[in-house]
């Protein structure tokens, strides 16, 4: 006999009690809203590898391009020193946006993610 009746009674009781739903979403391929729990934690790498899994939805390619785009911002503006920017996280997203889906983004996303890759 299971122990929750139904998905969203599972999911409710571990909200309720501030547990980790995110492997129950990720074992429902429910990858947009691991994404948005992962920015909500200020995980953005983990919420772009997020957003790339999900191939159902038209909006997760431009919601990674555009967490990437911040990202990268925010790590390289003009501020930083070209030695402080280039760290291991720098490295990662440059890794994700290879994994972009740049033919499905609008031109000007798709112009400032090879901007920011090159």
């Amino acid at each position: 006999m299971p122990l929750f009746s139904s998905f969203d009674e599972e999911l409710e009781f571990l909200e309720e009690y501030g547990l980790d739903c995110i492997p129950l979403l990720e074992s429902r391929s429910m990858y947009y809203k691991v994404a948005e729990i992962h920015l909500s934690e200020n995980r953005p790498m983990e919420a772009v590898q997020a957003f790339l899994k999900d191939n159902g939805n038209i909006d997760s390619v431009a919601r990674a391009a555009d967490t990437l785009l911040e990202f990268m911002w925010r790590k390289c503006s003009f501020r930083i020193t070209p030695k402080a920017a280039v760290d291991h996280s720098v490295r990662q997203a440059i890794a994700l946006a290879d994994k972009l889906q740049v033919k499905k983004l609008e031109p000007m996303t798709r112009n400032l993610v090879y901007i920011a890759h090159y």
